[in-house]
């Protein structure tokens, strides 16, 4: 037998769950499928950014994720490449800067969300093939669909199976993490420690407890998915430092590295790639979740509306055209980070005028929006807000919280949200403002859709 739904997504990770209820927000039927039989409960991501934060504020969500945030960055500094001085506080923003929030908690938030408008999330279902859109599991069930959306993962299968090129660079340095237990907390200080034999960097809490990373400088792993034991972890922090560290109680130990890769496409026909099935680099500043769910909220509201039958021709391609290049700039980031983390001597003149620069007020700014998301923009029109992130107007969030068109303006535009206002705009479902100004709004909004879809229409 031969089930159907309108969108299949493999993996049910946060990204996959962000999706999954975007596409809910819109009627649209979602069937996601995780190879896992239960959440790992490990979290390798810590952190949302400003950008994703503002995103969960408009969608009624903020608040179920600053309940499990932890405490804020230290005197509201960020680092960049390992040089801890850029200043968050310099950048206004209607929303925190960053959250602590683990990323098993991320999941588990989004998921609920998915669920509760009805996506069908099925565990232990392993996708091994795909024609067309329809996927089959490893157990022989098919599931057609119109679209397939890869939310897998760096090691993505459906990426594989679409054929979609992964393109970038090996990993050329060797990183280690644990959460652990350090025995005395002050062998190893919170932040970020370099020697010339590399880097340890500490996020242990006072009670010993909490995540330490150990990076080497001269090559690879040669085996990426070798088991890592405590005993390798110990030696290569201590050979770091050059200091013995007494650790225990290992509850995750993993192997990474600095490779970048990105997919050439974002869509091939009727299967497309979200998250780190799309894009890998070097967790450098937490950017890739919060990368990845900037995806899934971008493509939401295009394949609901291609679904529907309300998108303009050519409205899921501009998924690819729009975020194709803000991957490609935080892999750019990401990779000049490792840079300027190189624990060779002859790099420190290198630091030495980086951290010089950081500390300018432009170049402080310009890096901390970069790293939170708020520096994204899209295709520019004639009003200096087109393509921009619309601003924190009262009463917008809630707007949107059915992944609704807003228009802002003097009176009522039928089927959009409405705002009042002296100043016209017309704001996407994701935010970003689609057209503003005084005339052609009806060419621009023809540019998206033939009319403003439905919303809220939980089949």
């Amino acid at each position: 037998m031969l089930e159907t739904t309108d969108v299949v997504i493999v993996g049910a990770g946060p990204v996959g769950a962000m999706l999954a209820a975007e596409l809910r927000l819109h009627g649209i039927g979602v069937v996601v499928l995780e190879r896992l039989t239960r959440p790992t409960g490990l979290s390798k991501a810590h952190a949302l950014h400003a950008r994703t934060i503002q995103t969960l504020d408009r969608r009624g969500l903020l608040d179920r994720f600053v309940s499990v945030a932890g405490k804020g960055p230290r005197a509201g500094r960020a680092q960049f490449g390992g040089l801890e001085v850029l200043d968050r506080t310099a950048v206004e923003a209607d929303v925190p800067m960053m959250l602590g929030v683990p990323q098993a908690e991320t999941e588990r938030i989004l998921l609920d969300h998915a669920v509760s408008l009805g996506a069908d999330v099925r565990r232990g279902q392993e996708v091994v093939g795909i024609d067309g859109a329809t996927v089959e599991t490893v157990s022989g069930h098919r599931i057609a669909a119109e679209f397939v959306v890869g939310a897998d993962g760096g090691r993505s299968t459906v990426r594989k199976l679409a054929g979609i090129d992964f393109a970038g660079t090996d990993a050329t340095i060797a990183g280690l993490l644990g959460d652990v237990t350090v025995e005395d907390p002050r062998a190893i200080p919170f932040g970020w420690h370099r020697t010339e034999r590399g880097w340890v960097i500490s996020m242990v809490r006072p009670d010993g407890a909490g995540r330490v990373f150990a990076l080497t400088f001269d090559g690879p792993h040669a085996d990426r998915d070798a088991p890592l034991g405590m005993a390798e972890f110990r030696s290569t922090v201590e050979r770091i430092l050059g200091r013995p560290v007494s650790m225990r109680d290992p509850r995750w130990l993993s192997r990474f590295g600095d490779g970048c890769r990105q997919a050439v496409e974002y869509r091939r026909g009727t299967v497309l790639l979200v998250g780190d099935a799309a894009h890998v680099h070097f967790p450098a500043g937490g950017q890739g979740l919060n990368l990845g769910l900037q995806d899934a909220v971008n493509l939401g509201w295009k394949l609901a509306a291609t679904i529907n039958g309300t998108a303009a021709d050519g409205l899921l391609d501009t998924y690819h055209a729009e975020r194709h290049p803000v991957g490609e700039r935080v892999l750019r980031n990401a990779r000049t980070q490792v840079v300027l983390m190189d624990p060779d001597p002859r790099f420190d003149p290198l630091r030495e005028v980086f951290t010089e620069l950081m500390l300018l007020d432009e170049t402080n700014r310009h890096l901390v929006s970069m790293l939170a998301g708020l520096d994204v923009h899209y295709a520019p029109g004639d009003h200096p807000a087109i393509g921009h992130y619309a601003p924190a107007l009262p009463g917008l969030a809630k707007r949107q919280r059915g992944g609704q068109w807003v228009y802002v303006g003097p009176e009522p535009l039928d089927g959009a949200e409405w705002l009042a206002g002296q100043e016209q705009m017309l704001i996407r479902p994701d935010g970003y403002v689609a057209w503003a100004g005084e005339q052609g709004m009806a060419e621009a909004l023809r540019r998206w859709v033939t009319s403003f879809p439905a919303t809220n229409r939980h089949r």
